[in-house]
């Protein structure tokens, strides 16, 4: 049975759309942390986490995104376990016309103002490289 690719984004995303961000060997890639914190591995197992391990400096976390609890391989300690909810619109609804629709596309020279926003919002991991993920549309999302 082949896994469905929201099971492992972030190995599919570097394996595909994000290729170009892909740092890492074997079976583990990671984005460079600037641009997102994240890391990945196609199974778990022993042989790929020695390739996450080879690639990260010491002391630094590894990201994961798992479809369902695994054993702590030897040698590594979970820092954080908790469930991550993946999301998938099936159905866009059209924006909205008017005053209130208005949409500006953000720049690298918004960045800056980007990063203020995140550091007082704090939704989640963006770095200053981030932006260079693409628009959504990248992503088939409208």
């Amino acid at each position: 049975m082949t896994a469905h690719p929201l099971d492992n984004p972030v190995w599919h995303a570097l394996g595909g759309p994000h290729a170009r961000f892909a740092l890492g060997r074997g079976a583990a890639r990671h984005y460079p942390r600037d641009v997102a914190p994240f890391s990945a591995i196609a199974e778990p197992t022993a042989a790929a986490y020695a390739d996450l391990a080879a690639d990260l400096p010491v002391g630094l976390e590894a990201r994961l995104f798992r479809p369902q609890e695994e054993p702590t391989p030897q040698g590594w300690e979970a820092m954080s376990v908790r469930p991550i909810m993946q999301m998938l619109c099936e159905h866009a609804r059209p924006a909205p016309v008017g005053d209130e629709a208005s949409v500006v596309p953000l720049g690298r020279s918004d960045v800056a103002e980007m990063l203020a926003l995140v550091d007082s919002a704090r939704p989640g991991p963006f770095g200053p490289r981030t932006i260079e993920l693409g628009p959504t549309s990248a992503y088939g999302m409208p």
